[in-house]
């Protein structure tokens, strides 16, 4: 991969990952926060979209923090210039920490974030296992 276009990107999920299936393809879209500092040593926050292509996307929820390689692609359409993110790869890290509004960057309760798609947490003991 040239040097050049290549990117890495570490940060939490802050928004609920929206799979989609368009023709053949399945893709995930999720929000990244980076932070980095500033000439004034502040922190400067920015909220990354990215599209992760592929059925191995289940696993990743809003909370997690993900490390993501890929290339940077440029265009140019009507006049214009845009940049395309096109990861190549992407690893989970760590354990899912709290999820974060995107809008008010505030930690979200539970009850807010909780999916139909979420399992059920079974409670029980030893006992119930039937072998």
């Amino acid at each position: 991969m040239n040097g050049l276009n290549r990117f890495e990107l570490i940060g939490p999920i802050v928004t609920k990952p929206v799979s989609a299936v368009r023709g053949s393809y399945t893709f995930t879209n999720i929000t990244i926060r980076t932070e980095r500092t500033g000439k004034d040593k502040q922190v400067i926050t920015s909220d990354i979209p990215i599209s992760l292509f592929g059925d191995h996307t289940g696993k990743i929820s809003q909370g997690y923090s993900i490390y993501i390689i890929g290339r940077l692609d440029s265009r140019e359409y009507n006049g214009r210039v845009y940049v395309d993110i096109k990861p190549i790869d992407w690893w989970l890290t760590g354990t899912p920490s709290k999820p974060v509004d995107a809008k008010t960057k505030q930690p979200t309760t539970k009850e807010s974030t909780k999916t139909e798609q979420e399992p059920e947490t079974q409670s029980g003991s030893d006992e119930d296992i039937p072998f």
